[in-house]
């Protein structure tokens, strides 16, 4: 019977103890591993590690989506996959909080994981691939593991990128968020704020509470401007797969030409990262990890 090895460890990261989950199959099921470095070691064969990095979705959407993270983690470890869940500075169990992270630091913090990986991918363990799991706006933090793994890792080789509903630009990520405070406030009779109000106050370097969070003035601008279309058309030799799970296909006009370099598998789905009632499709999870293992 299958069973999961879950060990979860804190990395010393720049900012302080940097959560990570690693999981692979359990080939003993007598004992379980409890040093994570044992899961870079293959028990059999000289075939390649492959290593999945899970990028996590930003605000409450990273909660929404750990059921479909958990399923997908749990049928790629079948596979003899080592899978790595990150929980980025001032989210999760890792240190700071949010109102004090930056997109700086989140970039910092993937270069740190990336970085352990290889570590554990050379010398006397085996060499590794990676394939990067990124959904909703966790798909805007690809650009900077490609560069990453570009300009500061040679042995660690690229293999699948796969972005599900993947956020196009990180200023509708924070006027979403806008809109749950301006809905709220609205509903108790006060019509006094606008977007580009909150949008004023950041400028000012204020912090915003929207959608049950405090914001940084620092970490909305840098979500600001990042946008989607500088990925779609890099690296043509990596696999890539564009999940849209919209009954209307959500990729822009503007985005639709380069994401031709990209398969696009349209999916009709209910969006599972708004409620926590809705559940992942089963059909949806089994066709993200055959675009990851293939």
């Amino acid at each position: 019977m299958h069973t999961e090895n879950l060990i979860p460890v804190f990395l010393e990261g720049e900012t302080g103890p940097l959560f990570c989950l690693f999981a692979s199959k359990n080939h003993n099921n007598a004992s379980a591993m409890t040093d994570h470095r044992e899961l870079f070691r293959k028990p059999h064969g000289n075939r390649q590690n492959h290593i999945v990095l899970f990028l996590p979705p930003f605000g409450e959407e990273l909660n929404l989506c750990r059921r479909f993270y958990s399923s997908v983690r749990e049928r790629l470890t079948r596979r003899d996959t080592v899978t790595v869940q990150p929980d980025l500075y001032g989210t999760g169990d890792s240190a700071g909080l949010l109102e004090e992270a930056t997109w700086e630091i989140w970039q910092a913090d993937l270069r740190y994981v990336i970085q352990h990986i290889t570590a554990l991918s050379g010398e006397e363990f085996q060499p590794a691939e990676l394939s990067i799991l990124a959904a909703r706006a966790g798909c805007l933090m690809i650009p900077e593991v490609i560069r990453i793994c570009d300009q500061d890792i040679s042995s660690l080789r690229l293999r699948n990128l796969v972005m599900v509903q993947p956020e196009q630009q990180g200023e509708d990520v924070v006027n979403r968020l806008f809109r749950t405070r301006l809905v709220s406030q609205r509903l108790a009779g006060d019509k006094s704020q606008s977007a580009q109000d909150l949008w004023e106050l950041l400028e000012r370097g204020d912090t915003v509470h929207a959608g049950g969070h405090t914001l940084s003035a620092a970490l909305c601008q840098s979500l600001r401007n990042q946008h989607l279309d500088a990925l779609l058309t890099s690296h043509a030799g990596i696999h890539r797969s564009w999940f849209d799970l919209s009954v209307k296909s959500a990729v822009s006009n503007e985005s639709a030409k380069a994401a031709m370099t990209w398969v696009v598998e349209p999916h009709t789905h209910t969006p599972f990262w708004q409620s926590y009632e809705l559940e992942p499709d089963e059909t949806l999870i089994e066709a993200v990890v055959a675009a990851i293992v293939r």
